[in-house]
Formats: structure tokens, sequence, C-alpha cells
């Protein structure tokens, strides 16, 4: 969605890949933000497990690439969004959303791009509480940040835009249907 250097009011959402960049002293320069459709899960159910999934599909250099996956506070248009702005005339309370009305402190989980991208280049974050509470609170479902730190590295992404499918991030669920139902096929789901 946007980049601290180079591109900062430039939206993304229509790119077919996003870049995560770190420039190796712990900032983020460049993060990401997915959200997730879970209206076909009914209401009552109970989440078992719930990872995103995203494919690197090239690299700057050999290194990985840290991220953290927080919460999102605030709503973003993902045809608008840049670093400073989660939509037209809507600030982040701080660049690349790091502001404390932006996110929560923690993170929900971490995760790592390893590569090489041609070969591996998978991460993934355990976001099971999250997915939870957007199946019982539709309306708390205001999607996930990736903020970047470590390594010097740019990885490009796989957005949902990306020539192919099998690439492009996914949520993995697996859940309980409500009244003790039989557990639902793990279902992976793309991002509007």
């Amino acid at each position: 969605y946007g980049c601290g250097n180079g591109d900062p009011n430039t939206p993304h959402g229509s790119d077919a890949t996003l870049a995560m960049r770190a420039d190796g002293n712990n900032n983020d320069v460049c993060n990401s933000l997915y959200r997730f459709d879970l209206s076909f899960i009914p209401p009552g159910s109970r989440v078992l497990t719930a990872r995103l999934v995203v494919k690197g599909v090239s690299q700057s250099n050999a290194a990985r690439l840290y991220f953290n996956a927080y919460d999102l506070y605030k709503p973003w248009d993902a045809a608008t969004a840049t670093w400073y702005q989660a939509g037209t005339g809507l600030l982040w309370d701080a660049p690349g959303a790091d502001g404390a009305g932006d996110h929560p402190l923690l993170p929900v989980d971490i995760g790592i791009f390893s590569g090489p991208a041609e070969y591996w280049g998978w991460a993934g974050a355990y976001i099971t509480p999250l997915a939870q509470r957007w199946v019982d609170q539709p309306y708390s479902n205001l999607g996930l940040l990736l903020r970047t730190h470590g390594n010097p590295v740019t990885w490009e992404v796989a957005a949902s835009e990306y020539a192919q499918s099998r690439f492009r991030p996914a949520l993995e669920i697996r859940y309980f249907l409500p009244s003790g139902g039989a557990t639902a096929t793990p279902t992976r789901t793309a991002t509007p």
C-alpha cells in the first residue's frame, strides 16, 4: 500500500506486487495492508486456526525480511491508501500506519520471508484471535498491517491482482460450525 521513500503519496492497491522493505536499522520503509471477507463463516462458529499466507516473488538480496502482523484500528481504502493516508482525507496517526490510533502496541504474530524467492519465499502469520473476533464482530474487521523490520532488503510480494492466483495472499482458516457441527474444510480466502 505504501512506501516511506520514493513514492509515499502513491497508492498501490491495484498493483500486482507490493514492496515490503526494511532499512536494516529496524525501521520500516514499505509495509502492506490486507483485509479478508469472512462473511461466509456462520455467526457462532469457533475458529480453530487462521493463518495469513503471503508469497514473496522477488527480493533485492539474499537477506531475510521480518514483519509484525498487527490488527488495524482505522478503516482504509485499498484504492487510495498511501504511506500517509488510510484513504482520501483520512490520515494515519503516523506515517506507515504506525501511530497509536492505527494499531495496537503488540503484534498478533511475526513472520519471516526467507529465500531464495523463486524456490521458497512463503511467509505466514497466525491471526486466530483476530479471525475469531472478525467472525463474532464483523464490523471490527479493518484488516491487517504487515510492518517490516530488520535487514536492509526489499521483497516484492504477490498481491491479490497477481497473475498466478496460487501466489496471491490468502487466509487459511479452519473452524467449527455452531451447534457442534462438523469441522469445515480449510478454506483459502482471497483478498478483495
